[in-house]
């Protein structure tokens, strides 16, 4: 969210961060006035969010991400429509085999040499090859379907949250050009 944010010419800063509390500030481009958005942990155990074992482990994390998702919601919901574009129950149905409707096409041969590249072992050092989610993205960026594939494995083998947006957003955008 807040890198699709950053990227709309408005402004996100994190400005106090403890164990116990975190402020984001933010502020739409053209705009003087910066709102500030905090979290806390009595405020993440309030909305039931401790019984995410990360509250324990990492809460400056934690917190931040409430924080910076309530100011990208609060001062540039315009820019985050396209995150919204998929749910997570439409995402999780493929993981279940319950597709609504076939794909009209199948992914690119170009698009299976990489997933297949990029789940290779590397054989000197016995570890898996990291997944490069943009070079996969690259030539299926019209594909709305194909993107919608990509997001999910993405989603599975834990993508950062800046990768999930941005598949997010190429989906977006390819569903409404279609």
């Amino acid at each position: 969210m807040v890198s699709l944010v950053l990227g709309a010419g408005h402004e996100v800063r994190r400005t106090a961060a403890t164990n116990e509390s975190v402020t984001v500030a933010a502020r739409r481009k053209g705009d003087d006035e910066w709102q500030e958005f905090t979290w806390t942990m009595a405020r993440a155990k309030q909305a039931g969010y401790d019984s995410n074992k990360k509250y324990q482990t990492d809460p400056i994390a934690m917190l931040t991400a409430k924080a910076q998702a309530e100011a990208c919601r609060t001062v540039a919901p315009d820019v985050l429509t396209g995150v919204a574009a998929w749910s997570r129950e439409e995402i999780e149905l493929e993981d279940m085999g319950e597709r609504p409707a076939p794909p009209k096409t199948q992914p690119s041969p170009a698009l299976a040499a990489q997933v297949a590249a990029a789940e290779q072992v590397d054989t000197a050092t016995g570890e898996v090859q990291e997944r490069d989610w943009y070079a996969e993205m690259e030539p299926i960026i019209e594909d709305a379907t194909a993107l919608r594939s990509l997001y999910s494995e993405a989603a599975k083998h834990g993508a950062d949250a800046d990768v999930l947006a941005s598949i997010a957003a190429a989906g977006t955008a390819a569903s409404k050009a279609a």
